[in-house]
């Protein structure tokens, strides 16, 4: 006669112990919904995965990364996305809304702004040179470290030498 193991809340000792591309961690009780993933690079996302209240589809919001964000931290977080989606409300609709909102205010402003200096530091950093994420771990630029140099020297050398002062909306390519 076999009897049905009873599932076990999460832990931050099971959460540590969670080893690369292993499986999804659910958490019981109060807490479902809430669950830990461990992706390929041994990095572990808090996940709460729902039934949207608007498209009535199974969706899924990330809460964050372990340890930046502790397990209490992400069961508050889990509690507080509860509470939205009972007033009616989908959290992932709402949190992609307003990162498009927030994304079409910040272009708005920077248009009238920014210099061909700024334009093209901001194209260096953000595209071509090496630079660290969100997570802390560093994201490879587009080119070689070599390439990284003589895009920059040659950037600087030519275009802020004669353009760099001017604002990018006024100049024209023809």
């Amino acid at each position: 006669m076999s009897q049905k193991t009873q599932a076990k809340p999460l832990s931050a000792k099971a959460i540590e112990a969670m080893k690369p591309n292993c499986n999804v961690r659910t958490d019981t009780g109060e807490n479902t919904g809430l669950r830990v993933s461990c992706g390929a690079t041994g990095i572990k996302t808090f996940i709460y995965r729902y039934s949207s209240p608007v498209t009535h589809k199974l969706v899924q919001i990330k809460i964050g990364n372990f340890p930046q964000i502790s397990l209490s931290e992400a069961r508050v977080k889990l509690q507080e996305l509860k509470q939205l989606r009972q007033l009616g409300r989908c959290p992932a609709t709402e949190l992609k809304e307003e990162k498009q909102h927030q994304k079409q205010v910040q272009l708005e402003p920077l248009e009238t702004k920014l210099t061909v200096k700024d334009l093209i530091e901001l194209y260096l950093i953000e595209r071509i040179e090496d630079r660290k994420g969100k997570d802390g771990k560093i994201i490879a630029g587009a080119r070689k470290k070599k390439g990284q140099i003589e895009v920059r020297r040659m950037l600087e050398a030519d275009v802020i030498r004669v353009l760099g002062e001017r604002m990018a909306h006024e100049v024209n390519i023809t």
